[in-house]
């Protein structure tokens, strides 16, 4: 190493040694150690990541050994490790010149149990000579565990005697440290005494620094030498099973029932910290201020008593959120109102047995008659409320202006908790625009199953289906409908086979550029409506079509592939026309219902999607905040990276942006290891009790099923290769005119279903996005086909009924024509 010392400095080193050691001090073995400014701390130890020199003799070795301790610190892994912890690069080091000893035994003490925690045990590891031996892992140390009272009184506990093989001395010729054999390997290295000795040393340091405390000791003669001490960074260290559940909600009981499917198409998978804050805490508000209104009371919490997350995944807590309209609280029937929440949520009615938990759980419950009515008018408001909350969403979120120009970490913070309140009133007007396409839906399905207690038929929800398949200004239903005018504008510009040829990113990057002529204002006017949508679009991490446009351009190129699929073939059915084809026997006066009521409702179903539109959008800006603000803070030192970001919570940002911390950093990169696994759990439909994933599915059994059913949405019938795909990363493998098999879909897979001739889901009901879009296509589609991607395989010749609702197996041996609608 060229560099040395100032002049200056090491007149001041020598002068300190002689005036510390005397004139002889060349003649004794120096420690040099470094220590770091944040070193040693309670939240990250830097153990091992700066250069410590033992056995240092003589003035140029010292001096020497000074410069390389600084140089230490611009180490790759000393600068990575600094990094990762939130600590600045450029890093302030000091240096320690220690006199050694020449230790007969050397070791650790824990004053309290690194492993457990407890607070009763202290640990001692020790080996013969130095220390180095124990802490570098070069041997099997001795262990002795002292007891601890409550009243600080030490007694040996246990002892184990380790190998020892060898042993880490000075060398007094040729300076430094060397490994000798150890004699006495089968003899404890330190005696009780001095054991326990060092035992109420420990309890003097610990009541000193007020901490537990690692220790590093020497032992001469029978004479205890301290070397350094520092906290115990592994104690308040959470477990993994701890990070898998520390979001999870409380239960009030063991009855009570937890449902994955309608929240499973919201929020598929596990969600980020970041998207729990943002997502479920501020819909579990809006949906308590619902309840509020319209049950005439509410259970006043600010924890998660509405909806719910296990394992960081969306539940709905069905007897809090599903089941509170009923005599009890808003003067309806028990029973109808309780299938009228099955078919929402579920698809199907579930059985009567649930019933009794329900006049269990709101027997005692006392609303007034008045609160009664008044919930009753809160339920049709919204019905004619929706459009004033469709124009006050939107305005809401064009209100969310957060400067992403801003230099300041806290001050685009401050900003950014300003959107957040936006965000949250957007949610709420989105969830009073679904109140009421629900209530619009359950009018419908009410008024043609008329007074039958079992709930609506399959020809029923079939003929609800039909009424509601055009509806206007339906946005998620553009999307496929966008596409599709700029695939035929590709094969209108006779570019189709360049475009073909072109990787999905290079196709993205020719559609914004101007050599794309009329398909640039295409693209553009596409990524204005419907760039912040993309798949599991509530999750903050996820990356939306602005950012990613590849997604969708992908599917774009699949589809100018096809171009004789490209046609509109969907009929519309204007209000008179589709009464007229109702299946379902209705009298005159249904009829009239049906006519005054149908228009309402379908308008309803375009006001409840424009308003899951603007709380994405909402949702997106929040993003933007939160991506520059990881910029930020990167450039700062206090992030290694910006994806972090989305594993902490709000609160913990702010704690980030205020004061670094590793502990903070550190919990977050064990999320982010974590998520993986979370992603890959899957839960039941329906869980009573705390929610456990599933862990053995049986497909062999149910590949012996041929026939499935489920709910109509869509109607139609279709028989055709089937595609079953589980996740949104293998929907690139779907070919022209297969019907499609899925857990579920949202906003992400509308891309694909132009290429699609019917869609089958497991999850959803009348509302789902697959169900409304499959409507606007013309689409046969069935929902809540339970195990459907277990039951079917790729490949298979299968019959979608989406008027009866029923997805058949065409076996080898059937003869069957062809059925098409």
């Amino acid at each position: 190493m060229k560099t040395k010392l100032s002049t200056e400095l090491q007149t001041a080193v020598v002068a300190q040694l002689t005036e510390l050691f005397g004139d002889g001090w060349t003649q004794t073995s120096f420690a040099v150690r470094s220590s770091g400014v944040g070193e040693d701390g309670a939240e990250a130890s830097f153990a091992g990541q700066l250069e410590t020199f033992l056995g240092v003799n003589g003035q140029n070795e010292i001096l020497h050994a000074i410069v390389k301790c600084w140089s230490s610190s611009f180490k790759y892994q000393a600068v990575a490790y600094r990094r990762n912890h939130g600590q600045g690069v450029a890093a302030y080091i000091g240096v320690c010149v220690q006199e050694m000893v020449k230790a007969d035994a050397a070791g650790v003490l824990f004053t309290r149990d690194p492993v457990s925690g407890n607070p009763g045990v202290m640990t001692i590891n020790a080996s013969y000579g130095l220390g180095e031996a124990v802490v570098s892992g070069v041997i099997e140390p001795d262990t002795i565990y002292l007891q601890r009272s409550f009243s600080d009184k030490l007694t040996v506990k246990e002892k184990i005697i380790g190998s020892k093989r060898i042993k880490i001395v000075l060398d007094s010729g040729a300076g430094g440290i060397a490994e000798e054999e150890t004699d006495d390997k089968d003899t404890f290295c330190v005696s009780d005494e001095v054991a326990l000795e060092l035992g109420r040393i420990g309890l003097q340091v610990e009541q000193l620094f007020s901490d537990p405390r690692d220790i590093e000791f020497a032992v001469k003669d029978g004479q205890i030498y301290l070397l350094q001490a520092r906290p115990i960074t592994t104690l308040n260290v959470e477990s993994d099973f701890e990070l898998m559940h520390e979001h999870d909600a409380g239960l009030l009981n063991d009855r009570d029932m937890f449902a994955a499917s309608n929240t499973g198409e919201m929020m598929p998978q596990a969600m980020t910290p970041l998207t729990k804050d943002m997502f479920v805490t501020t819909l579990s508000g809006c949906i308590q201020a619902l309840r509020s209104d319209v049950a005439g009371y509410c259970h006043k919490s600010f924890a998660d008593t509405m909806i719910a997350t296990f394992c960081m995944h969306f539940f709905l807590n069905v007897y809090n959120c599903g089941y509170y309209m009923n005599e009890y609280t808003t003067g309806m029937n028990t029973e109808a109102a309780k299938v009228q929440s099955d078919i929402m949520f579920f698809g199907r009615p579930l059985g009567d047995d649930i019933l009794e938990e329900v006049h269990r759980r709101y027997g005692n419950t006392r609303t007034p008659w008045y609160r009664k009515v008044y919930a009753s008018v809160c339920v049709y408001y919204d019905l004619f409320a929706a459009r004033r909350y469709v124009r006050r969403g939107w305005e809401c979120v064009k209100s969310m202006k957060a400067d992403l120009n801003i230099g300041d970490p806290l001050a685009l913070y401050n900003d950014i908790e300003k959107d957040i309140v936006a965000s949250s009133i957007a949610w709420d007007l989105h969830i009073g625009a679904t109140n009421a396409s629900t209530v619009g839906s359950a009018i419908l399905t009410s008024t043609l199953a008329g007074k039958s207690s079992k709930g609506p038929t399959n020809e029923v929800l079939s003929d609800v289906a039909m009424l509601l398949s055009t509806c206007p200004d339906v946005l998620s239903a553009n999307v496929p409908a966008a596409l599709r005018t700029m695939a035929l504008e590709v094969l209108n510009t006779g570019k189709a086979d360049f475009f073909q040829s072109l990787s999905p990113e290079a196709a993205a990057e020719w559609l914004r550029s101007n050599e794309s002529e009329k398909l640039k204002k295409l693209y553009d006017e596409f990524i204005e409506i419907h760039g912040h949508r993309c798949v599991r679009e509530s999750e903050l991490w996820e990356k939306p079509w602005r950012m990613e446009p590849a997604k969708f351009v992908k599917s774009l190129q699949r589809m100018v592939k096809s171009p004789d699929q490209l046609k509109d073939t969907k009929r519309i059915l204007s209000e008179s026309e589709a009464i007229e084809n109702v299946k379902t026997p209705i009298g005159f006066i249904r009829k009239c219902i049906l006519r005054f009521l149908l228009p309402i409702a379908r308008e309803a179903v375009g006001h409840r999607e424009n308003g899951k539109s603007f709380a994405i959008k909402g949702m997106d800006y929040l993003r933007q905040g939160y991506t520059r603000l990881a910029e930020l803070l990167v450039h700062t030192g206090r992030l290694p990276d910006t994806e972090l970001i989305f594993f902490m919570t709000n609160r913990e940002i702010g704690q980030l942006i205020k004061n670094p911390s590793a502990r903070l950093l550190n919990k977050a990169m064990r999320r982010r290891k974590l998520m993986p696994t979370l992603m890959n759990f899957q839960f039941p439909e329906i869980n009573t009790g705390y929610p456990m994933p599933i862990e053995d599915d049986q497909p062999a059994e149910l590949s012996l099923s041929t026939h499935l059913e489920g709910m109509p949405v869509s109607q139609g019938v279709i028989r055709a290769k089937c595609r079953v795909v589980t996740s949104l990363e293998g929907a690139d493998s779907i070919q022209q005119g297969e019907i499609l098999i899925a857990r579920y879909t949202d906003i992400g897979w509308s891309p694909y279903f132009p290429l699609i001739s019917g869609l089958c889901t497991e999850m959803g009901a009348l509302l789902s996005h697959g169900a409304v879009v499959a409507r606007e296509y013309g689409l046969p589609c069935i929902v809540s086909a339970k195990k459907a991607t277990s039951i079917f395989k790729t490949g298979d010749e299968v019959i979608l009924d989406g008027t009866r609702g029923t997805i058949t197996k065409v076996l080898a041996d059937d003869n069957d024509d062809k059925h098409t609608d």
